[in-house]
């Protein structure tokens, strides 16, 4: 497994993963994060680890922006994690009241990677509990296919004002009277229980924590010149996934919530959630399960019941480190 032959030779003190071995090794397959701050750094790391817990076949590569201090860097460098720095996309627009999304539209970048055959984008917030290669597999192409992802979920169940005012349960794919699968290509049948409801379906809007990418340069292109154009940029309320649904209306491939099980969903959509299919918890919003400094304190703090998950992993890893000589 290629998490145990990751292991074997970091403590062996040899590199684990050079850049050509990166494209020997995976077949240009790679799960991709972005890291623009060190406030998501331990999300970052504890994904790493997640990967390697469950043995996939493919490594976490990291894109940074220059934002990004030299602190944190070091602790790529230190797991050898291979990173590479993007430039940082701006937009039309500037989000005054949610700052955070101004970093989101640099994740487009993953589009114009065409040095790889298929991307698994992550947010760093996210729990990788089941092994999930099987994305890399579903079928995609540059006219009706150009992505996978899974719905947002627009119940708006924290009632905030500055979201839209269609987001309400009616409205949400994952409600019972919406959540219908697409059915799997004829020659794949195994391969159903990937899929979610169609990109037509509700408010037909994605949530962009993980992303099913099939890099082309005239994608990145409709991206780009979409990214610049002000009239449209104005009105999206959530920067990069609005601008993925708006490019990509009709064209994308929905995907199971469980690939994005949104922590949110366990309480929201308790009817839809199971907690032995979910592959991938989203940590969205705050608080995040590494903002307390004991895993008792995060728990204490999560409605959601979903924070156990990430502090098994990062126990997980904590272990591993210092079996490696990385931590002390």
């Amino acid at each position: 497994m290629w998490g145990e032959v990751q292991e074997e030779r970091a403590s062996k003190g040899t590199d684990v993963m050079t850049e050509s071995e990166l494209e020997a090794r995976v077949g240009n397959r790679v799960y991709l994060t972005l890291l623009t701050n060190v406030q998501y750094l331990e999300g970052c790391l504890t994904l790493w680890y997640a990967l390697k817990r469950v043995d996939s076949k493919y490594p976490l590569v990291v894109m940074y922006t220059e934002s990004l201090g030299a602190e944190a860097l070091e602790e790529l460098e230190k797991r050898k994690i291979y990173h590479f720095k993007v430039e940082h996309l701006e937009a039309g627009r500037y989000f005054e009241e949610d700052t955070r999304f101004n970093e989101c539209w640099t994740k487009l970048q993953m589009f114009s990677m065409t040095e790889f055959e298929r991307i698994v984008f992550l947010d760093a917030d996210m729990a990788v509990v089941q092994n999930m290669d099987e994305l890399f597999d579903i079928p995609l192409n540059r006219e009706d296919r150009i992505y996978g992802a899974s719905h947002a979920c627009v119940c708006n169940p924290y009632k905030k004002p500055t979201y839209p005012s269609d987001w309400v349960p009616k409205n949400c794919a994952f409600s019972p009277h919406h959540y219908r699968s697409i059915k799997a290509p004829a020659d794949m049948e195994n391969t159903q229980h990937i899929y979610g409801p169609s990109c037509q379906t509700g408010l037909a809007t994605i949530n962009s924590g993980l992303v099913v990418v099939y890099p082309h340069p005239e994608t990145f292109k409709e991206i780009f010149e979409k990214l610049k154009d002000k009239n449209a940029t104005e009105k999206y309320r959530f920067p990069d996934q609005d601008l993925m649904a708006d490019v990509g209306r009709n064209r994308w491939v929905g995907l199971s919530y469980k690939y994005n099980a949104l922590k949110t969903l366990r309480n929201i959509h308790s009817d839809l959630w199971k907690d032995d299919e979910v592959k991938n918890i989203h940590y969205i919003m705050s608080p995040k399960p590494w903002d307390f400094p004991t895993r008792n304190e995060a728990e204490a703090n999560d409605p959601t019941g979903t924070f156990s998950h990430y502090w098994d992993i990062y126990e997980d890893r904590v272990q591993y480190e210092r079996k490696l000589g990385l931590i002390e």
